[in-house]
């Protein structure tokens, strides 16, 4: 998996992809979503090495069935919450 941490202001956003979906565009419908490089590829991380980081930020923009069962497996995301792209999970936290 990788991630790229992004500031925007006082903002933090973690960017999370499965390894295999980058470079990759899907649509379906009037939904949309390419898996850059430049958004998603920074740092390769294990499992536990993304669920550390995925405790610690509070928003988050991740991608891919890897990832996902991840963000799932220690609840910072719920299964209502994950939309499908041709499949691909995708979901989004964002602080409010």
């Amino acid at each position: 998996m990788f991630v790229k941490i992004h500031n925007s202001g006082n903002t933090e956003i973690l960017a999370v992809s499965d390894e295999d979906l980058i470079g990759k565009k899907f649509k379906q419908g009037n939904l949309y979503i390419e898996v850059s490089e430049s958004f998603y590829k920074d740092k390769r991380v294990d499992k536990k090495q993304l669920e550390d980081l995925l405790l610690h930020f509070d928003n988050i923009n991740i991608i891919g069935k890897q990832s996902i069962e991840i963000a799932l497996k220690i609840n910072i995301i719920q299964k209502e919450n994950i939309i499908f792209i041709k499949g691909i999970p995708h979901a989004q936290i964002f602080a409010i």
